[in-house]
Formats: structure tokens, C-alpha cells, sequence
């Protein structure tokens, strides 16, 4: 299985993308998936990189809209197990990722 869809499935899968309304996912090939999501107030953007040690790098921030683009409140935590994702997600955006 391709570490995207790692990634993927160790966020909740289906149920997280309906539970988040995530959507635009992309993975460019390499050891990462990102996307956007609706219904967090702060943030709107989520980045997840598998790293060297094995663990995940995860960035987080809020992305304007066309033209500008501009990008607030940056959220990067790094080293984080596979098993802290949802946790993590939930603390970080606010939105649930499971029932």
C-alpha cells in the first residue's frame, strides 16, 4: 500500500473525510498526503510527511482565497505517531474525526 493511503487510512479514512469535509487530496508522489478541509474557523489546510525516523511531520495552516492566497496561523509539529493523528487533528482544528 502506497503511504499516502497509509496516511489516509491511519486518519479514519471515509469516515474522517465526511466527518472533516476534507477534500482536495494530494499526494505528488513522495511519502505525503495534503488537503484541505471544511469547518474549522482557524485553519483550512493540512500537511502530513512521513520522516527519516519513521514518525509523521504535520503542518497545519489557514489559505486565503484567490488572488492573494495568503497563508495565517501556521500550526508544524513534528515526530508525531501514527496512533496520535486523529488526537492530534481533533486538538489542533477542532473538528472530530470520528463518532
Amino acid at each position: 500500500m502506497s503511504p499516502h493511503r497509509i496516511i489516509f487510512a491511519q486518519l479514519g479514512g471515509r469516515r474522517f473525510r465526511a466527518m472533516t469535509g476534507a477534500y482536495n487530496f494530494l499526494h505528488n508522489g513522495g511519502n505525503e498526503l495534503e488537503f484541505r478541509f471544511r469547518g474549522s474557523r482557524k485553519l483550512n489546510w493540512c500537511k502530513i510527511s512521513l520522516n527519516a525516523l519513521d514518525l509523521y511531520d504535520v503542518e497545519f495552516c489557514q489559505i486565503g482565497r484567490a488572488p492573494k492566497f495568503v497563508t495565517k496561523n501556521h500550526v508544524r509539529l513534528e515526530n508525531v505517531y501514527a496512533s496520535d493523528l486523529q488526537r492530534l487533528f481533533t486538538e489542533v482544528t477542532g473538528l472530530y474525526t470520528h463518532l
